[in-house]
């Protein structure tokens, strides 16, 4: 199972006598949750700027064949 903010949030704990100090640990878990929130938000921003570099280049390849192209061209002429 993939490990998600929410499943950080809802996770619960068996209580023994000498367990951990629930609100510790609860309070743990939702830094944590907060945490991996903001990291996950950040990597699909970067996901989506990848994305458009990676389009942008494409053109950018489409138009350096062009010149190329264009270049070989005038050369043969």
């Amino acid at each position: 199972m993939r490990t998600t903010p929410s499943n950080i949030r809802q996770q619960e704990f068996n209580k023994t006598l000498r367990g951990y100090d629930t609100e510790e640990v609860k309070g743990y878990l939702s830094g944590l949750a907060e945490e991996l929130d903001e990291i996950l938000t950040e990597n699909e921003r970067l996901r989506k700027q990848l994305d458009e570099a990676m389009h942008k280049l494409g053109e950018y390849r489409k138009m350096e064949k062009s010149l190329q192209e264009t270049v070989v061209r005038v050369q043969e002429n």
